[in-house]
């Protein structure tokens, strides 16, 4: 079964008055084929209107999946048939044998504005040009149009000295001799020395309380943009580990910097790795940021070297998802996957989490009893209704069916039936080997 999930920062809308679109990331999840059905090739493959909240926003990523990988490559075009005309200049693939689009062999070009810029009621459509595999899906990223062409373009800086500078000396150090038009970066920042000097405390470029007599500001952080890689260099501030899953900054308060969905690339025993924050606290003096790489990336005990930090959508290097093991489990007797498999994968932007799990029953795989659920790699905002929903997918092999279903706190629901009645043991079919489910979800963190 096909379907959209779509989640986007909430504002006023137009209709009450308000004019600006959405502030962070709308993010459309679409199922264009169910995991039974074979991509096929096609104009208009899925197609669904833009809502008002996404009305003057900038499409800015998309990203592609099948559940069954097929022999040759998928090509697809995000087409907005309302301005006729095809928003991506180089279509989005699958190669042959692969089950996303992570690695393609040729990375999808999202047309420039105005072209790729959209408006409330836009008929946007999912057009198959080639195909094979089946389960195919798409994700779709939107921003505000002033936003995106900050976040992927950056900002226009201040005009920087003429000429001079004879020699780049990277991250400015204490203790060191400096000649003048030598160039140091620190904080972020960038600078070029106006004199012979040698370097102290005092003089640190920004910092220091003479700091202006020795350096001339080139590029401000925060002014001249993310560069060319979308990430801002932080190797100046210590990143110190306090668990596999946090690290503390000493000093002023830095949760503004590392809120939730910021992208982070650190270096840990010659192992560059990446990660995103999914939270930040400060007190007694320590800024504490939480983080998770899922089961792609492990934080070490280990010092931290080259890190940084992105707010892009897609920095060098970044990956389009991380993995996890989702936890199965049940209200009543616990099931055990014994020779059964289970994997989940999820990616984050801002507060907004998007998940998928997928399990497949072996032949010693036991199911227990009472209502199913499924662990999140990122835990939920809590809230008096449950905020999370999504799709899934249930396979019964021995009657070669399939099963709709919509997932939400955490449990599979019968989508077919009444309200109340959750996926279980017997429900919506007796599980045995070889029966299968696929589940995707959007929540906030």
């Amino acid at each position: 079964m096909s379907g959209v999930n779509y989640h986007a920062w909430t504002h006023r809308p137009k209709s009450k008055g308000g004019t600006d679109p959405i502030e962070g990331f709308a993010i459309f999840a679409i199922k264009v084929f169910a995991d039974d059905e074979t991509t096929v090739v096609g104009d208009g493959a899925f197609v669904f209107d833009i809502p008002e909240d996404v009305d003057g926003a900038r499409f800015v990523k998309c990203e592609a999946f099948v559940t069954t990988s097929g022999g040759s490559s998928t090509s697809i075009q995000i087409a907005n048939n309302t301005q006729a005309v095809d928003m991506l200049t180089t279509p989005l693939s699958i190669d042959g044998g692969d089950l996303n689009s992570m690695d393609a062999n040729t990375p999808y070009v999202v047309i420039d504005p105005p072209d790729c810029i959209v408006a409330w009621g836009d008929e946007i459509s999912i057009d198959v040009d080639s195909g094979s595999g089946m389960g195919l899906g798409v994700y779709l990223y939107f921003m505000a149009a002033a936003n995106a062409a900050v976040v992927l373009q950056g900002a226009q800086g201040a005009t920087g000295a003429t000429g001079g500078i004879t020699d780049w000396t990277g991250q400015w150090q204490t203790a060191t001799a400096y000649t003048a038009n030598q160039s140091v970066s620190n904080n972020g920042s960038s600078y070029a020395a106006i004199d012979n000097h040698t370097s102290g405390a005092t003089d640190e470029p920004g910092v220091g309380a003479n700091w202006e007599d020795h350096w001339q500001l080139l590029a401000e952080q925060g002014t001249a943009g993310i560069g060319t890689t979308g990430w801002t260099d932080d190797s100046a501030t210590t990143w110190t580990y306090a668990s596999a899953t946090t690290f503390t900054i000493t000093g002023s308060n830095q949760t503004a910097k590392f809120s939730k969905g910021t992208r982070l690339q650190l270096t840990q025993s010659a192992t560059v790795k990446y990660f995103v924050v999914t939270g930040s606290a400060f007190a007694g003096g320590d800024t504490t940021v939480t983080l998770t790489g899922g089961t792609t990336y492990s934080f070490t005990n280990n010092a931290v070297t080259a890190n940084s930090y992105s707010y892009d959508v897609d920095p060098e290097g970044y990956p389009a998802h991380f993995t996890y093991t989702p936890t199965w489990s049940s209200s009543g007797t616990q099931p055990v996957l014994n020779n059964g498999t289970i994997s989940g994968d999820f990616s984050v932007a801002g507060d907004v989490c998007i998940a998928r799990v997928n399990l497949t029953a072996g032949s010693t795989t036991t199911y227990g009893t009472g209502t199913y659920a499924f662990s999140y790699p990122v835990a939920e905002v809590t809230y008096a209704i449950a905020f999370a929903s999504g799709t899934g997918i249930g396979f019964d092999s021995s009657a070669s069916a399939t099963h709709p279903g919509f997932w939400r706190a955490g449990n599979v629901m019968q989508l077919a039936t009444v309200p109340s009645t959750f996926w279980s043991n017997t429900i919506p079919f007796t599980w045995a080997t070889g029966d299968a489910l696929e589940l995707s979800i959007v929540y906030r963190i």
